[in-house]
């Protein structure tokens, strides 16, 4: 995680290109528009002005060029789309829609690709999480390091129970760990060999198509690992989905924060009997369950 965010790697510019595509792709999916590469696909502006109607819940202000046959008329469909997401809140340096539509710089593309990500996808999930923050607290948040740095701390508190994998060193564990911790049921951390982190990567994209998070990094991205970039971007949609799951409340006992209490009945998931325990959803023959073990354990010393 040392990648200078600002800049793009040479060694990651082919992957940044297909993860942001499919990014794109994702973004555009009611319109059932594909993006194979976003550095070439989005000059002529037609993509990038229905990007900018879904991301900013607007329509175009003005009438625009769904067939441009020119360079100008390109142009000035590119224009409108920056300025629909500048007049959103968007900050761009150094972009115009003329610098779009040439094509010639393919991370000047990716880095405006990358900023509607930091805005609409990273920026998104954590206002989610932050409703409760000062205003003054959200525009700090909204700076492109506290967005990923406020996701990231969020990641590591999620698995800071699993050991050595929150450092996201190996991301293919620490992604493992993470849906592990809401769907144990797709993910069988205990089960999996930490040494085989191909194995491992397949596991991940499989519970990533069973919660219906979007693809974006393949299984050798996962198991040879990526950059900040492209990770953040996968992690945002992750934690979009992982929000909707089951949260306990919190009691009180002893002056020690808890989790809600064992509560056994069914998962609001089809056919699976779950024991729920804390963060912890597990299932009910779990019992050899190392950390299921240690938190029971821990609950039962406290008298609760």
């Amino acid at each position: 995680m040392t990648e200078n965010l600002n800049k793009l790697s040479g060694d990651y510019a082919k992957l940044q290109t297909k993860v942001f595509s499919r990014w794109t792709t994702n973004v555009l999916r009611p319109l059932g528009i594909v993006i194979k590469d976003v550095t070439k696909e989005l000059t002529d502006g037609v993509a990038l002005v229905q990007l900018a109607e879904i991301l900013t819940k607007k329509s175009a202000p003005r009438k625009w060029d769904r067939q441009p046959k020119i360079a100008i008329q390109k142009t000035q469909n590119c224009d409108l789309a920056l300025e629909m997401f500048t007049n959103d809140g968007v900050k761009f340096v150094s972009i115009s829609g003329k610098d779009v539509q040439d094509a010639h710089n393919d991370s000047l593309t990716l880095g405006l690709i990358w900023t509607l990500i930091l805005k609409y996808s990273i920026g998104a999930v954590q206002d989610k999480s932050g409703a409760s923050q000062s205003s003054s607290q959200k525009a700090q948040s909204n700076q492109p390091g506290s967005a990923t740095q406020a996701l990231m701390n969020w990641c590591k508190d999620e698995i800071k129970d699993y050991g050595d994998v929150s450092d996201f060193k190996q991301i293919n564990l620490s992604i493992a760990a993470l849906i592990n911790n809401y769907r144990p049921d797709l993910v069988h951390f205990d089960s999996l060999d930490k040494n085989n982190a191909n194995d491992t990567a397949k596991v991940v994209v499989d519970a990533f198509k069973a919660l219906n998070i979007p693809v974006l990094l393949d299984v050798e991205d996962i198991a040879n690992g990526c950059d900040d970039k492209t990770l953040f971007t996968q992690l945002a949609l992750v934690k979009q989905e992982l929000d909707t799951l089951p949260h306990f409340g919190e009691v009180q006992e002893r002056g020690i924060t808890l989790k809600a209490p064992v509560t056994k009945g069914k998962y609001p998931f089809p056919g699976k009997n779950f024991m729920l325990h804390g963060r912890l959803r597990v299932y009910k023959n779990w019992e050899n369950n190392s950390r299921f073990r240690a938190k029971r354990q821990e609950r039962a010393n406290l008298g609760y």
